[in-house]
């Protein structure tokens, strides 16, 4: 079977998933990546606004799947010599600010992009001047200066403890090291210059403004955009369908651009705690190395990524509604990508898999309240859930 029409073959799966939530008004919107050794399709279902369709160039805010990104980020850099991934935080930065103090030894880069810091969720007495745009008010001067607040909630190295403040320093620590004036700028350098990947951006061009889709919250209710600068390495890109499958393929393909970077970034890297699941630079990795996930959220949109690398397979979810069933219907996709192809081309799934995916899918404690007061939809989910939700997927 041709390569688009064996791609082709498999979007009633998506439609089954994505596009049954578009009918039932549970989103708005959604683009949908499918990526297989033959090559990549794009799909979108529903609405991006009011007027347009979504398709594969409707631009999406995709969250916490920036840190992917700045954990790619992060490998260059090493591969490069300009950092070590043991190198303490302390060594780059600016001036005299100072890293919070810890008893054993001092945090590490893998350390923020590992999670493993010690830092907690969020800088200390963040307040958000428009719960709106939560992260829009909080500037670099405000990133520095809350180090010297900042209490650890373990030591360094002890267990993993989700930080959006973590991997954001980590995000502006990179481009200071690398003289650049804005993270946009060193990650159109290192990585989306390399790949072609046009469309993803912190700021938005005026062409991908009239392209960008309307957020809508967990009821389907309009939420306007975040603007996500000083910890933009945690959550503050957009991208489309178009360019997620192009940075997809980028790591199941050994001539990539990125190829070098991708595979360090891939590592596990021992994070304890995570069962079968481990931590590489970003990415939630299997310890075998078979698979990679992460998924990102802001307050109007919610986004997935998944790969899998024995049989060179991705999925992307791109929704403009913050909804956690993205997170099962991209998990449900890839799946069905895994099984035998069926009657007409058709990938069959299992009907006891789809339904012990369903099941354990259904309960992703992705938002949680912080003291924002609003919903951090940059928190990852729960790493007991995200390991039993790719559990049953990854030993098939």
């Amino acid at each position: 079977m041709p390569a688009r029409a064996a791609i082709d073959a498999q979007w009633h799966i998506a439609d089954q998933h994505v596009g049954q939530g578009v009918r039932d008004r549970k989103i708005s919107g959604a683009a949908v990546v499918i990526v297989t050794p033959d090559g990549w399709g794009a799909r979108g279902f529903g609405w991006a606004t009011a007027k347009q369709q979504v398709n594969e160039r409707t631009v999406f805010e995709i969250g916490s799947i920036s840190k992917v990104f700045t954990g790619t980020l992060l490998a260059d850099m090493a591969l490069r010599r300009q950092v070590s991934l043991t190198q303490p935080a302390q060594a780059l930065l600016p001036g005299r600010t100072r890293m919070p103090p810890s008893a054993t030894r001092p945090i590490t880069l893998m350390d923020l992009s590992t999670h493993m810091s010690g830092m907690p969720r969020l800088p200390p007495g963040m307040k958000a001047k428009d719960k709106s745009d939560p992260y829009a008010s909080f500037s670099v001067e405000d990133l520095y200066a809350s180090l010297g607040k900042t209490t650890l909630e373990r030591e360094p190295g002890v267990k993993k403890e989700y930080s959006n403040y973590a991997v954001g320093l980590l995000g502006q620590l990179l481009t200071e090291r690398a003289d650049k004036d804005s993270y946009e700028e060193l990650l159109t350098e290192r990585i989306l210059g390399p790949l072609g990947m046009t469309d993803t951006s912190v700021e938005l061009r005026d062409d991908q403004l009239e392209r960008f889709a309307w957020g809508h919250g967990k009821n389907n209710e309009r939420a306007a955009p975040w603007n996500i600068r000083s910890l933009a390495g945690a959550g503050g890109l957009r991208s489309t369908g178009r360019d997620m499958a192009i940075f997809a393929q980028a790591h199941l393909r050994p001539d990539s651009p990125i190829s070098a970077a991708a595979q360090e970034a891939l590592i596990p890297r021992g994070v304890p705690g995570s069962g079968d699941w481990d931590g590489g630079l970003g990415w939630a990795v299997k310890r075998d190395r078979s698979m990679a996930w992460h998924n990102g959220a802001t307050g109007g949109y919610h986004a997935w990524i998944g790969l899998d690398f024995r049989h060179q397979l991705g999925v992307v979810v791109l929704c403009n509604t913050s909804i956690d069933d993205v997170d099962a219907w991209g998990t449900k996709i890839l799946a069905a990508l895994r099984q035998p192809l069926g009657r007409g081309g058709v990938a069959d799934l299992d009907e006891g898999d789809d339904q012990e995916l369903e099941r354990l899918g259904a309960d992703d404690p992705l938002l949680e309240v912080d003291e924002l007061g609003v919903d951090d939809a940059l928190v990852e989910v729960d790493e007991r859930t995200a390991e039993a939700t790719l559990l049953e997927v990854a030993a098939r």
